[in-house]
């Protein structure tokens, strides 16, 4: 009985069968990943749920014979938009509210004339095939506005929705074989998938929290001097997407920004990955416990423009000295500069709060009389003395939620 099956496994269906397979994994796996990357990341769930409408769509001719081209391309039409929705959610937040109106637009339009070629009014080909497009256009104008908000798009994510946008109308029209498409079209998820699975998509979610929580939104001109970013609930990607969305927009504004880490928390390949070190707005310092040579001793700041990483030693001293060298530099230099401690909840397990607060009340006016701004990370949960938050709450001008 088994041997009677085996022709049935023809070469073309088992291509189908591996690109559906490969769908289906994908939006298991991206729906994994939104779990573990937080609530508010409504980009990897979209992709998720439209990689899962994809390989219902390509399982669906497969299991019914008498699946119809234009019940196939429903489901993918759904899951197109699933993942344009997506990319809308990426742009909406930083766009103004009438490039949000073009984008709903263009989709009612597109399902305006999907639902009259459903009606029969419209019966051409072009009546099932535009409405596509145009969801396919909507999603690829959320990847441009994406660039030119981040100056970021992973390559293998382009390259598999162009693949997979070209595989899909090859197939409406019958124009190639379907061991050829269905192995593209896998081919492209796969890339596609490479892609979104980029830790930097993670600053979806931040976006979003712009768009629901204006008090994100800081003044480049009003702005405080020392700002808390307490950090509740959150992740690790989602505080590296914050970073990176931070020293971007410092960038634009000519803002250099001076990322201070400790013990590695962010670690060289995910600062490589974050492409910090090529972002000549961008100097990194890394506190390390164990380090041999300082390249801070003094006062002067030279290694802030001859550099791309500096090395401190992890004492308060060091810390000090680094502090006073940013404002020199920033006072001769006439260069406002955005200080980012991560995170100041790890220099107050190491040094304790009250030397961590004094170093800090005793830098403070030569902050405030500077284009210096500090930006300090703190995690009230690993803290078991609550009165710690309220004491730098307090020492803050400005508390930023994220």
């Amino acid at each position: 009985m088994s041997l009677q099956v085996l022709p049935f496994l023809s070469s073309s269906i088992l291509a189908i069968i591996f690109d559906g397979y490969v769908a289906l994994a994908g939006g298991i796996y991206l729906l994994h990943r939104y779990r573990g990357w937080g609530r508010k990341s409504y980009f990897h769930l979209l992709l998720s749920l439209g990689f899962i409408l994809y390989s219902l769509g390509i399982f669906s001719r497969f299991w019914f014979p008498s699946f119809t081209s234009y019940q196939f391309f429903t489901l993918i039409y759904l899951a197109l938009f699933s993942w344009a929705t997506g990319f809308l959610f990426m742009v909406v937040g930083r766009f103004k509210i009438s490039l949000a109106v073009v984008f709903s637009l263009i989709f009612l339009a597109s399902l305006a004339l999907y639902l009259l070629y459903f009606l029969g009014i419209l019966n051409s080909v072009l009546g099932v095939l535009t409405p596509y497009l145009m969801v396919a256009l909507l999603a690829t104008g959320g990847m441009i506005l994406l660039i030119r908000i981040h100056h970021f798009l992973p390559t293998s994510l382009l390259t598999g929705w162009s693949m997979l946008v070209a595989s899909n109308i090859l197939e409406f029209f019958n124009l190639a074989s379907v061991e050829f498409l269905s192995m593209t079209s896998a081919t492209a998820k796969i890339l596609f998938l490479y892609g979104a699975a980029n830790p930097m998509f993670a600053m979806v979610g931040v976006e979003m929290s712009k768009l629901l929580r204006t008090g994100l939104n800081v003044s480049l001109i009003t702005r405080s001097h020392v700002s808390l970013v307490k950090c509740v609930n959150t992740s690790h990607l989602r505080e590296l997407s914050w970073i990176k969305q931070f020293t971007t927009d410092n960038s634009k504004a000519g803002i250099k920004t001076i990322l201070v880490i400790l013990y590695d928390i962010i670690s060289p390949s995910e600062l490589k990955e974050m492409r910090m070190l090529e972002d000549k707005s961008v100097h990194v310092v890394r506190v390390l416990p164990e380090a041999e040579k300082e390249d801070v001793t003094s006062e002067e700041y030279s290694f802030l423009d001859e550099k791309d990483f500096s090395i401190i030693r992890d004492d308060l001293a060091s810390l000090g000295l680094l502090l006073s060298s940013i404002v020199n530099y920033s006072r001769d230099k006439l260069i406002p500069c955005n200080i980012v401690i991560y995170s100041l909840s790890w220099l107050i397990h190491t040094h304790g709060w009250r030397s961590v607060y004094t170093l800090l009340t005793r830098k403070m006016p030569d902050i405030k009389n500077s284009q210096v701004h500090v930006y300090m990370f703190f995690y009230p949960e690993v803290h078991e003395d609550k009165t710690i938050l309220s004491t730098f709450e307090k020492l803050a001008e400005e508390v930023i939620v994220i």
